[in-house]
């Protein structure tokens, strides 16, 4: 039994009122994937990235939900990852995360000094849209690459 299929025209409603209805949520649902398009845009400049990466909507999805827990764990863990240190290699974050995104981090790291520095992360808002973070304790310098915002 097949099943009855409906037309889009709805009872006392004039062929011209279903077309004008038909183009009204085109254009909403139009509108609707520019700014989904637009918001995933935003989100893949954000992300740190490896030039290999292909950056669909969703391996940005994926990044973007590793990114936020690398800084979860950043954030508790002061810069510990994995039971060995992962400093700020080169004072970049986003240097840090692909490395630890590589599986670097889980690598113990031997340095030959014990390493004397601190790394101060404002808030989120301020670190990726300000320019990054200046320390003048001796620490490292987070050098925001994504300034260009």
């Amino acid at each position: 039994m097949a099943a009855k299929r409906r037309s889009g025209k709805r009872k006392g409603e004039s062929a011209e009122e279903a077309q004008q209805q038909r183009v009204s949520a085109n254009r909403r649902e139009r509108q609707r994937t520019k700014e989904l398009n637009d918001a995933f845009a935003i989100l893949r400049r954000i992300v740190p990235s490896l030039p290999s990466d292909k950056m669909s909507k969703i391996h940005t999805l994926r990044i973007a939900t590793d990114y936020i827990r690398f800084l979860d764990q950043m954030n508790g863990d002061g810069c510990r990852l994995f039971g060995c240190d992962m400093p700020l290699y080169e004072g970049s974050l986003q240097t840090t995360f692909n490395m630890w995104r590589g599986g670097m981090a889980s690598q113990p790291q031997y340095y030959p000094e014990p390493i004397q520095q601190q790394v101060y992360i404002k808030s989120e808002e301020e670190a990726w849209f300000s320019g990054g973070v200046q320390n003048t304790d001796g620490g490292c310098t987070l050098s925001d690459q994504r300034s260009s915002l």
